[in-house]
């Protein structure tokens, strides 16, 4: 059995990701140092902005969600697309991602699909991506506070800024 990987019975949950390899799967994707550090658990609220993206396994069931503050989440989106740090300092103002930091985001949390399908693990895949601004379903709100079977990390995205990022995955039944 794969590290992070729970088999019960016969059925095989997702993965859950070691904070080695999400860090190594950002600065693979990102091309520049990354450091991640354990953290408090990160849900969505009001108060603070966050991305949440859903995963489905290949029956299209729901098994996971990954959350990212606004702060990383502009980070990750303009070290991608090589974006002038200036506009993660304004979508932080703003409260909210432009159009272009939006897309990268959302090619962020597809790869990060990736850290989350192990040998011996269901396959899963980004299904939907909800950006701050725009109505969060309510079970993907609960499942943001879900406590369990999480990945809760600081990030700092080198010369681009720092927040947190929590993947969150369904718990044995």
């Amino acid at each position: 059995m794969t590290t992070g990987s729970v088999t019960t019975g016969s059925s095989t949950l997702v993965h859950l990701p070691t904070s080695q390899e999400v860090r190594e799967l950002l600065e693979g994707l990102l091309g520049r140092a990354v450091e991640v550090a354990p953290c408090s658990p990160l849900a969505s609220s009001a108060r603070s902005p966050v991305t949440v993206a859903s995963y489905v396994d290949d029956r299209g069931l729901p098994r996971g969600v990954c959350c990212i503050d606004l702060t990383l989440g502009a980070a990750a989106g303009a070290a991608l697309g090589l974006v002038p740090v200036r506009r993660v300092v304004a979508a932080t103002r703003e409260g909210m991602l432009d159009p272009e930091l939006e897309e990268n985001l959302d090619e962020v949390l597809n790869v990060c699909a990736t850290v989350l399908n192990a040998p011996g693990a269901l396959h899963t895949r980004l299904a939907h991506v909800h950006h701050p601004g725009r109505l969060l379903p309510a079970e993907l709100h609960v499942r943001t506070l879900t406590l369990g079977r999480r990945l809760d990390l600081a990030v700092e995205v080198q010369g681009y800024g720092a927040g947190r990022l929590s993947f969150v995955l369904d718990v044995p039944r």
